[in-house]
């Protein structure tokens, strides 16, 4: 083999390698579902935590790079940083800075600021109130995630531009990024959840494979009511004293006062049968002018079958 084939054979396995560890965010049914569980929890933490109501609603799932510095777009996003054990390196979450003053509004019931109000610096406040909501997703996000990976997300800092190559790779380095909205009135806000590319497809198979539906708990009171009320029904219980085959013509000429010859014994034990099915053995005696039946055995359907069976 030349060189050169050697060469290409090499490269030609290489990218096939890179296209098998590219994800796709529209195969991944499981990782949607945990973004929708996601937003709903965090909704609820919002309530909890806020004055105001805001709801959260998962967008969907698409893929990108980490945010460029050079990118204009990336100039009014507030960025920060996220780790796993199970990352390389650092991941990123990004919101508008302008869900600075919707997260006030939330969180503390303050009034919006005036339209045309000139644009202010951030202060150290406004980043906290910022990372408590970032934080309440990310939380929320890491729990709905534990049934497909203990991944262990844990929120880390602020990031600014000049540090986006240092903390989150190269602009080659690919994530599905979760979008998430936050809307406070009018007021609507994109969050965007990114998880690396590699950590996606290292638990691929279990984003693209839907959960079982969970079974129905039953209702223990609804149970016991059944099983008592099943427990009063009314059963048909049968003392048989004898069966005999006779013909249609014999039929025909039974007449009042006439004697029948049955082939049970007086001291024969007879079937005693509930709904049909026959249960026990017993003999008959009497007691206070009534009859009364003693059970002696358990009747086995299997070998009165086959007992039937040899008798013929």
């Amino acid at each position: 083999m030349s060189n050169t084939a050697a060469v290409e054979t090499t490269t030609d396995i290489g990218a096939r390698l890179r296209n098998a560890a590219q994800v796709e965010p529209s195969r991944l049914p499981r990782l949607s579902l945990i973004g929708e569980k996601t937003a709903v929890a965090t909704g609820e933490d919002f309530d909890r935590l806020s004055i105001k109501d805001a709801e959260v609603v998962f967008l969907g799932l698409d893929m990108g790079p980490r945010p460029d510095a050079e990118d204009e777009d990336n100039a009014d996003q507030l960025v920060a940083s996220f780790k796993s054990r199970r990352f390389a390196r650092p991941s990123f979450m990004s919101v508008s800075k302008s869900f600075v003053e919707s997260a006030i509004q939330i969180f503390f019931g303050a009034a919006p600021a005036r339209e045309g109000s000139p644009e202010r610096a951030l202060t150290d406040l406004d980043k906290a109130v910022v990372k408590m909501a970032l934080q309440t997703l990310l939380s929320q996000f890491d729990k709905a995630l534990r049934d497909v990976d203990q991944a262990g997300l844990s929120f880390g800092s602020f990031a600014e531009p000049e540090q986006f190559g240092d903390v989150f790779g190269g602009l080659d380095e690919s994530f599905v990024l979760m979008r998430f909205e936050v809307a406070r009135g009018e007021a609507k806000h994109v969050i965007t959840l990114a998880l690396p590319n590699a950590y996606v497809a290292l638990i691929r198979r279990s984003l693209i494979v839907m959960p079982e539906p969970p079974q129905p708990s039953p209702d223990e009171a609804w149970t016991e009511a059944i099983e008592r009320n099943f427990e009063k029904s009314d059963l048909n219980l049968e003392a048989v004293l004898a069966r005999k085959k006779v013909p249609l013509s014999m039929v025909a000429r039974f007449r009042v006062g006439q004697t029948l010859a049955l082939e049970t014994g007086v001291a024969e034990a007879i079937a005693i049968e509930c709904e049909g099915k026959p249960l026990f053995k017993a003999q008959v005696g009497f007691a206070r002018e009534s009859y009364v039946v003693r059970f002696d055995k358990r009747i086995d359907p299997t070998q009165e079958f086959i007992d039937g069976i040899l008798a013929d």
